[in-house]
């Protein structure tokens, strides 16, 4: 019902909405009990895991991944905060995605070494308004 519900309200809305089998298996679901226009899908879809953060740190996953995206849009998903007591305090219990996930990630994708990755490989950051993500998302 979910699914549903947030397809009709990215039609209703013009609005580009995200949809992925990739993202649907990582929630714990199965994608075939839902029905997912294949054209609005987008399975380029990355994100670190907790078993990365903790062995080789979120930097050295960025990295890597930023060497060997593929072609065409991709997206990155990651959770930037800035270290404060505040974020301690919201994510407390929360290994992945807590307050020392999200300050490596603000770190990372804010600091001068990761412009030079994307400017090395010729990788060209879009938002939801562009026309290509758009275009992809059907909306």
């Amino acid at each position: 019902d979910l699914i549903d519900v947030y397809i009709k309200l990215g039609e209703e809305f013009d609005l580009p909405i995200l949809l992925s089998k990739k993202l649907i298996r990582v929630a714990g679901e199965n994608p075939d009990n839902f029905i997912i226009p294949e054209s609005q899908c987008l399975e380029s879809i990355f994100m670190a895991s907790f078993d990365e953060f903790q062995k080789y740190g979120l930097s050295q996953f960025y990295d890597n991944l930023l060497d060997k995206l593929p072609e065409g849009l991709s997206i990155i998903l990651i959770h930037p905060a800035l270290a404060s007591k505040e974020m301690d305090q919201i994510t407390i219990n929360h290994p992945n995605f807590g307050a020392k996930w999200r300050s490596e990630d603000a770190t990372y994708f804010s600091s001068n070494a990761c412009k030079e990755k994307l400017e090395k490989n010729k990788i060209e950051l879009v938002n939801w308004k562009d026309p290509i993500v758009l275009n992809q998302l059907g909306a």
